[in-house]
């Protein structure tokens, strides 16, 4: 599965669930208690590899964790990936629109947004999010950006 992803950059919204309470610390941001039920964290990859080697980092939890979302990856379970391929750096876009979604809220402040003005990448819902709905609001928002998702089977 993560081979068949684009090597190109993009951004992309990892889908994880907490199938009960965990404690996680994630770096400075200190111990955070999250509640059971589904993640949505936003990123964007740029670097060597693009898409493919940011997304096959983060579908494996690793011993010791270099981003926020990592910590979480340790105790979570990734079930899906929405991406897109544009050049737009758009985790932060991501993140808003995830937000305007009904029961959602902001998971820990500064999550994932330590090199940017966003209150939080990481979004909480009590129901697993749906990548239709979300599909609907790229589109109205950012027509030009063709979304693509992957259910996550190990």
């Amino acid at each position: 599965m993560i081979d068949k992803l684009p090597t190109c950059g993009g951004s992309y919204v990892l889908v994880m669930q907490l199938a009960h309470p965990q404690l996680i610390t994630p770096g400075r941001l200190g111990r955070q208690t999250m509640p059971a039920g589904y993640y949505c964290y936003a990123g964007s990859a740029f670097g060597p590899g693009g898409l493919r080697a940011r997304l096959r980092h983060h579908a494996t939890p690793v011993s010791r964790p270099h981003w926020h979302v990592d910590y979480l990856r340790q105790k979570a379970d990734l079930i899906e990936i929405w991406y897109t391929d544009t050049d737009e750096k758009r985790e932060h876009d991501y993140a808003s629109l995830i937000c305007k979604q009904p029961d959602t809220i902001q998971a820990i402040a500064g999550f994932g947004a330590s090199d940017c003005n966003c209150t939080s990448h990481l979004i909480y819902h009590p129901m697993q999010p749906d990548v239709r709905q979300f599909r609907r609001s790229l589109a109205m928002n950012y027509p030009g950006d063709k979304l693509y998702s992957t259910s996550v089977s190990w």
